[in-house]
């Protein structure tokens, strides 16, 4: 039965999933050393400058969260084009890709600078500069990031984000050794790595600029269509197809932002900063969340409906028990900040709620975001984002006006985060077949996970044995109600293993 089972055979649904397993493993191992790499960083900048300048470092990373709109799709619409295929197969479209790009990304942004030196004060001209200089350079290292996840080339990928990592981390620890940190030192240094990333990307990929541009329709794009030659007819195709995803992406990232950039507005600098401090620290668990979305995509791409509902059924249970260990966290957390960076002790009530979204955005963005675009649903899961988005603002809005504390966005937040997950859940119910009680099930597990974390959290102890008393609390919730998923998927790891 086992061999049964785990056949070769390159359709076998197990093959699949062990296939994903392993990419999804590999590249989350480099994300993971990606992550430490950003939590030194995020606890070594604000030790070195000072509050405000900190506020105007936040007010960059912010802006630069939303960098991929400019190519207006096209670049989603290269990845909807190439997932799931072989390098080999679309080699002969690289070329026309990114020239397209590059024509594309001057047109857009030459513009940009010009309404950025009219419109800007002087405070944030060179921020609004520095992002669309950013903006440029990430963008083009972008096609290549998605090139290499549609086809499924996640060991180069996990090579160069951990480069990438490891390269930031020196420039600061030199810029601390020299006593020349600064937080405009640190962008030049993020520009820096980013321009080496593509630098990088633009020689493993070089030969095939060398091809001859063979434009074929494509299966994700449509059966019938033949694409005439040329750069225009190549970015209106594209930007056509991924113009939907670009939207749900920006739903994704306002989602992500939209308490942010209220904050900003109603608040100063000083509070600003003390805010997006613990966002960051929260939001550094999203990298192994964008990595194990993007490892699914081209796997689902690919895949039957019944490997697609398999993988769904081992995923969900898995994310939430990854999120319910890295609550855990939050206790050692406090205790470093309250030491190492005692004037940001205010973030950490933000630290806690925010931590509380990742596991409503771990199940949106790796699950439900995947499922909506592989079965081709990206304007359903638009329409239902922006109404969610716009409640979730005014949530927002009402509650920072009606009680005027940086908590109170955060919890408006998480609100949002918590209606967005099940009204998603409930539109996917039919293409994925899943019952109320599923459903209802998963949610529970969540609001008690949830529930233990606060009831740790609020108990006079000292974070060690908060830590471990919360970890026997979700032990017990998740063998309660997770009994045989936690049993299969251990099943899943031990055949992988060997």
């Amino acid at each position: 039965m086992t061999k049964l089972l785990f056949s070769k055979h390159p359709n076998s649904r197990n093959t699949i999933i062990q296939r994903f397993s392993g990419d999804a493993l590999i590249y989350t191992i480099g994300e993971v050393l990606l992550l430490i790499f950003s939590f030194v960083q995020f606890l070594a900048i604000p030790k070195f400058i000072s509050v405000e300048e900190f506020g105007y470092f936040s007010l960059y990373l912010l802006y630069s969260r939303y960098v991929g709109v400019l190519p207006l799709g096209y670049i989603d619409g290269i990845l909807l084009r190439w997932a799931g295929k072989e390098l080999n197969t679309i080699g002969s479209e690289i070329r026309t890709a990114f020239v397209s790009l590059l024509v594309q990304e001057i047109c857009i942004i030459v513009p940009f600078v010009v309404l950025v030196f009219i419109f800007l004060r002087q405070e944030l001209l060179w921020i609004g500069l520095v992002t669309l200089i950013y903006a440029f350079i990430w963008n083009m290292a972008t096609f290549f990031i998605l090139a290499s996840q549609a086809t499924r080339r996640f060991r180069l990928l996990t090579i160069l984000n951990t480069g990438r990592g490891t390269l930031l981390i020196a420039a600061i620890i030199a810029l601390i050794i020299t006593g020349a940190l600064t937080y405009q030192s640190v962008v030049y240094s993020s520009i820096g790595v980013a321009l080496v990333m593509l630098l990088v990307f633009v020689y493993v990929f070089r030969r095939y600029f060398n091809h001859r541009p063979v434009i074929e329709p494509a299966e994700q794009i449509s059966q019938a269509e033949t694409l005439k030659p040329g750069i225009l007819p190549y970015i209106r195709e594209n930007i056509r197809v991924g113009y939907l995803v670009l939207g749900g992406n920006l739903v994704l990232a306002f989602f992500l932002t939209a308490d942010r950039l209220v904050v900003s507005s109603f608040f100063s600098v000083k509070d600003f900063a003390i805010y997006n401090f613990a966002v960051m620290i929260s939001m550094s668990v999203y990298t192994m969340v964008v990595a194990l979305s993007s490892v699914l995509f081209p796997y689902l791409a690919a895949a039957t409906s019944e490997q697609r509902h398999a993988i769904h059924a081992l995923s969900k249970p898995a994310l939430i028990i990854i999120w319910a260990l890295l609550l855990s966290l939050f206790f050692p957390l406090s205790w470093l900040v309250r030491l190492y960076l005692p004037q940001y002790e205010s973030s950490l009530p933000i630290i806690q709620i925010w931590l509380c979204t990742v596991g409503f955005g771990s199940l949106t963005q790796i699950l439900q975001i995947n499922y909506f675009k592989v079965y081709r649903k990206q304007r359903q899961y638009f329409v239902l984002g922006i109404t969610n988005l716009i409640i979730t603002t005014g949530m927002i809005l009402l509650s920072v006006n009606i009680w005027g504390t940086l908590e109170s966005a955060a919890y408006a937040s998480l609100a949002g985060f918590a209606i967005w997950y099940v009204v998603n859940e409930f539109s996917l119910k039919s293409i994925l077949k899943l019952s109320h009680r599923n459903i209802f099930k998963s949610t529970a597990v969540i609001i008690g996970i949830l529930l233990a974390f606060h009831a740790s959290s609020i108990l006079v102890l000292g974070p060690l044995l908060q830590m471990l008393i919360y970890l026997v609390l979700i032990t017990l919730i998740t063998w309660l109600f997770l009994k045989a998923e936690i049993t299969e998927i251990l099943n899943k790891v031990l055949i992988i293993k060997n």
